[in-house]
């Protein structure tokens, strides 16, 4: 609990009722509380000479040094992690992609040696096989290790040796491992469903950059959440793109007064006490929302709504990896329209970045705060106008001689060929006009069958990269916005949004209905760009055949994947 106009946190009695997931506490004091847990856990000495230690959290691991495999003694500790299996049909239900090939896993086990990354002899661990009731193939068990926690899960490929309860290993670097058990020949999916059970529960330090982008009749403002490796590659794209970074302002945090409740109460020596550092980077939740601030001359217009507004909301999602939102601004409005009194005289405007917690959900803290100033040059070109030209003097109507024409003799009648078969008397003029089409015959435009739905459902199978995919197809960022706020609230996988978007794109984005070899260009264009060529290419040569797209047509692709991996 953190008692209140107390700095730090401190520990309080709790009881627990077996059987029962809940802690009962007494307390005379308010403040926030927090409830921790730690992963069970146990430490051993490596002698030089070798040991062979069974862990007593779990009967079944194991893990035996050999001889020599280290110089000196060496301080080992094991973690187990609990994995929650009661989440797992939840996991399966909003990531089925990802997540609908993992059967049954252990918990986590986590072996670290102090100071040592490889030991001189393959060290032996064994580890508890999965609960399975049902009879399974040795071929679909994985091990995964992660060798740190900014690695990525890998899958063991090594030797193993199986008995009925445990499965064993050498390894000569120790790390983080689970047992897990895949559907038949889903084994290579693993790695993808460990990612997303990592990236729920994950947090990453990362920043929150502000760009603008000013042209004569229209201001751009991009704010983007970005992890703390990909700062300098967000801030190089966005400068070629013709934006300029928004200067941050440093927050100084104003000192709370505390008064003492009795006036023999101690007085806290404030000269000993050493003011903390603010962290440079912030924290990103998967799924947390910003609240974003604007005050000052400038406010956000919606183009589509015509709204205006200074208040929004920045999401952050992991897995979408398309974290950034780009606003139309304009100078602030005055009696429902834009304030002109602006007009030759500089904007400055500040944005508040707002993170709201359960703890202070009232009073939100402000973790960032950028200052935009626009000069007053930028802001007359904002409101010119080109003057209107004036109209000119109408010109005289021209006097037009029209000649005398000399009467041409009408022509002689031409007398139609005496038709032959059941018609027996001749066709005459009038009747041939009469029957005589007028209007030219209408084309029917028909769909290529590489853009059916069934080809793009297989398409979108083969590309995670919906958004990036929808940024080369040229769809709106407001359109791009709308499907990825609807992927997650229905919990679509990353296939699902591929999909909405190629329709989308078909239905409405791609104007050009009268020949379907232009979408299909388009379509293979987007995907050279996004450097997968070789999609582009198979797409290319279905369509030359007029064939769908199915999974199998694919296959080589994932072939040569698998491969690679």
């Amino acid at each position: 609990m953190k008692i209140e106009n107390e700095e730090s946190w401190s520990l309080i009695e709790a009881s627990q009722n077996p059987g029962v997931n809940l802690a009962w506490i007494e307390t005379d004091k308010m403040g926030p509380i927090v409830i921790t847990a730690t992963p069970k856990s146990e430490t051993f000495v490596v002698d030089p000479q070798g040991v062979l230690y069974q862990a007593r959290i779990n009967r079944y691991l194991t893990v035996r040094f050999p001889k020599k495999a280290t110089n000196t003694p060496v301080n080992c500790t094991i973690k187990i992690t609990p994995f929650r299996h009661e989440n797992l049909e939840d996991a399966k239900r909003l990531y089925h992609h990802q997540v609908g090939d993992l059967i049954m896993s252990t918990d986590y086990i986590e072996i670290v040696a102090d100071g040592i990354s490889e030991f001189r002899r393959p060290v032996g661990v064994r580890l508890p096989m999965p609960e399975i009731v049902e009879e399974f193939d040795q071929e679909d068990i994985a091990v995964l290790y992660k060798p740190s926690s900014e690695d990525a899960w890998q899958i063991f490929n090594d030797k193993l040796t199986f008995t009925k309860q445990t499965v064993s290993f050498d390894v000569k670097a120790l790390s983080k491992y689970v047992v897990a058990l895949s559907r038949p020949q889903r084994k290579r999916r693993l790695t993808e469903a460990f990612r997303i059970f990592d990236t729920q529960n994950r947090v990453v330090t990362g920043e929150i950059l502000t760009f603008i982008k000013m042209e004569e009749k229209l201001w751009l403002l991009a704010v983007e959440i970005v992890q703390k490796n990909d700062i300098e590659k967000s801030i190089k794209d966005k400068e070629n793109d013709g934006f300029e970074m928004v200067e941050k302002v440093e927050i100084v945090k104003e000192e709370k007064q505390v008064f003492r409740k009795h006036y023999k109460a101690a007085r806290k020596d404030y000269s000993k006490m050493q003011e903390k550092p603010d962290d440079p980077n912030v924290n990103l939740i998967n799924n947390s929302v910003f609240d974003l601030e604007l005050q000052g001359d400038l406010c956000v217009y919606e183009s589509n709504s015509h709204y205006v507004t200074n208040q929004f909301k920045l999401p952050y999602s992991e897995i979408i990896g398309n974290n950034h939102r780009l606003y139309e601004i304009q100078p602030k409005l005055k009696d429902g329209v834009v304030d002109i009194g602006v007009n030759g005289y500089d904007c400055e405007a500040t944005l508040n970045i707002l993170n709201k917690s359960p703890v202070n959900k009232d009073d939100p803290e402000c973790i960032r705060t950028f200052r935009i100033s626009i000069e007053s040059s930028r802001v007359a070109k904002y409101f010119y106008e080109e003057p209107v030209p004036d109209e000119p003097e109408p010109e005289p109507e021209p006097v037009i001689e029209i000649p005398v024409e000399e009467p041409i003799p009408p022509p002689s009648p031409v007398q139609s060929p005496k038709p032959e078969g059941r018609f027996s008397t001749p066709l005459t003029e009038s009747f041939m006009r009469l029957i005589k089409h007028k209007r030219p015959p209408i084309k029917i435009y028909k769909e290529p069958k590489v853009l059916s739905g069934r080809s793009l459902r297989a398409l979108a199978l083969e590309i995670p990269q919906g958004l990036t995919l929808a940024v080369h197809l040229d769809i709106p960022d407001s359109t791009m916005t709308g499907i990825g706020f609807d992927a997650l609230s229905l919990g679509m996988g990353l296939a699902d949004v591929t999909y909405k978007i190629l329709v989308h794109w078909k239905r409405k984005c791609v104007s050009i209905k009268s020949d379907g070899d232009i979408q299909v260009e388009c379509l293979i264009n987007a995907l050279h760009e996004m450097d997968r060529s070789d999609i582009a290419d198979i797409v290319a040569e279905r369509h030359a055949v007029n064939q769908e797209l199915d999974p199998a047509c694919f296959s080589p692709i994932r072939v040569t994947v698998d491969h690679i991996n």
